[in-house]
């Protein structure tokens, strides 16, 4: 039963090619599949297909509930072919493949010369267990030689060498791999110090030995992490230039399959906490360009890389080139993150879709917008999501100028907030603006209500409260009491 699944990601298959890719694969299959004219009728019946539609194929092939599954096998093997000299690791295993029918074969001679080649391209890709896995496949196939008391000591003195060298360096990967993980986990809050973090010894880390270049990228990672824990920006900002450079070098010299668009986000990550708005755009699209090839990697590179141009345009006030963006790659952002299970991608994208179409006063646009989000699961799973949204809906109706809609949302809100136990000042002050609205008064309430909030962040010492951490709620109603639009103030702050 299960091999008559699978229609979207066979159409997700076929349209994921290139045209290089389209081409061999059809010659591949005029070679090798039976009745190729057949497949190769549904696969362009598919590759033409704009969107899935899968009750004209039904009609059209007699088979097809069986012939869409073995052509995406078909396709997958043409592929391994295709990639067989262009990704490390496909060549790597087709070495191993091309080593198990020379023994079937009983070419064992031509089997070890092409298995110490493959033993020679894990050591460069740093794959130890593989590399392991082929030492003992080694050990069996010269086994038979081992008659004399000699032979079989010098070769249980290499082998063990070779076995406990390739043991130390996949240790070593393996707990970098560890602390990563658990740096990870601190740094998104699922560990508690029990020092202040400011005091961390970073030598400590640094005393670390790490002795292949996957391991020093990974400690360097985890520097980056201790940094960022630590809240020095320039010092992370250096860790992650190292990682960076650490992993591109790898990438020319050892594994060019590596995937360094977590590297990437990093470093980036560090150019937009220190205003290098520029070169963060500029980087987001090398990391997005730089990813083509690899279809997984284009997919992980596209939203971060989405989210950093917007996160640049909105901290330079380009605003209109922000919003361009989002209508843009709108749809492709959200069947990415869907496909990825990355649905933090999408809230935070969601978040400047509707910052950016209100900064431009696309206020209508906007609240239509907003009526895809679900508020339900918000009050139930993040509060501070659902209170900004609240304000953004209640911010649209006064810009809107629907006043009397105003007043009711904010009693129901005013409702909800009290059961959810929301008590932020910000919140609290901004419900009392808009319940006390009066059309004729809104610029001398506006400013009340600034001059209120903005002594109370200073006498708290708080920073001052941002829509989804964006929009400052103190400049908006700045904007309103003097007569401005917000964008007209945000860049002054921002």
């Amino acid at each position: 039963m299960a091999r008559n699944k699978g229609s979207q990601e066979l159409f997700d298959l076929i349209h994921s090619l290139t045209p290089e890719e389209k081409g061999y694969y059809k010659k591949f299959s005029k070679r090798h599949i039976p009745n190729g004219s057949n497949y190769l009728k549904l696969f362009d019946a598919i590759a033409a297909q704009e969107e899935f539609e899968e009750a004209s194929l039904r009609a059209r092939f007699k088979n097809y509930t069986v012939m869409k599954v073995y052509l995406k096998d078909f396709i997958t093997d043409g592929l391994l072919i295709y990639f067989k000299n262009k990704h490390p690791h496909v060549n790597l295993f087709s070495q191993i493949q091309k080593v198990h029918i020379l023994l079937i074969k009983g070419q064992h001679s031509e089997a070890v010369r092409v298995l110490k080649k493959a033993l020679l391209h894990c050591q460069k890709l740093e794959v130890y267990p593989i590399e392991r896995y082929l030492l003992r496949v080694l050990s069996e196939i010269n086994h038979h030689q081992l008659t004399h008391p000699d032979a079989i000591r010098d070769f249980y003195t290499q082998y063990k060498n070779q076995l406990e060298k390739n043991l130390l360096f996949e240790n070593d990967l393996s707990g970098w791999e560890l602390r990563n993980f658990e740096w990870f986990a601190k740094v998104r809050g699922l560990d508690v110090f029990d020092k202040n973090k400011a005091t961390i010894d970073v030598s400590t880390i640094q005393a670390i030995p790490a002795l292949s270049t996957r391991s020093q990228i990974k400690k360097q990672n985890c520097l980056y992490y201790l940094q960022y824990l630590r809240m020095d920006r320039k010092q992370k900002y250096e860790a992650g230039k190292t990682q960076l450079q650490l992993s591109e070098h790898f990438k020319t010299t050892g594994d060019s399959s590596f995937n360094n668009i977590y590297i990437q986000n990093n470093y980036i990550t560090c150019c937009l906490d220190l205003n290098m708005f520029t070169e963060a755009i500029a980087l987001s699209d090398k990391m997005l360009n730089s990813e083509k090839q690899s279809g997984f990697y284009s997919h992980l590179a596209f939203p971060k890389s989405v989210l950093f141009k917007l996160d640049a345009y909105f901290h330079t006030a380009k605003f209109k080139e922000g919003l361009d963006l989002v209508n843009a790659v709108d749809k492709k952002m959200y069947q990415i993150s869907t496909s990825l299970g990355d649905f933090s991608a999408w809230k935070e994208f969601s978040f400047f879709k509707h910052t950016f179409l209100f900064t431009n006063q696309k206020y209508r646009e906007c609240w239509i917008d907003m009526q895809s989000v679900n508020l339900k699961s918000l009050q139930k799973n993040y509060v501070s999501d659902y209170a900004d949204y609240s304000m953004l809906a209640l911010m649209l109706q006064f810009e809107m100028g629907n006043y009397s809609t105003v007043k009711n949302m904010s009693s129901k809100t005013s409702l909800a907030f009290k059961k959810m136990n929301i008590e932020d000042n910000t919140y609290l002050s901004l419900l009392s603006f808009f319940k006390n609205l009066k059309p004729d008064t809104p610029r001398s309430q506006a400013l009340k209500t600034y001059t209120e909030l903005t002594a109370y962040y200073k006498k708290s010492g708080l920073s001052a409260r941002k829509c989804f951490g964006l929009i400052d709620y103190t400049m908006w109603l700045k904007a309103i009491g003097e007569e401005k639009y917000l964008k007209d103030l945000l860049p002054s702050i921002v």
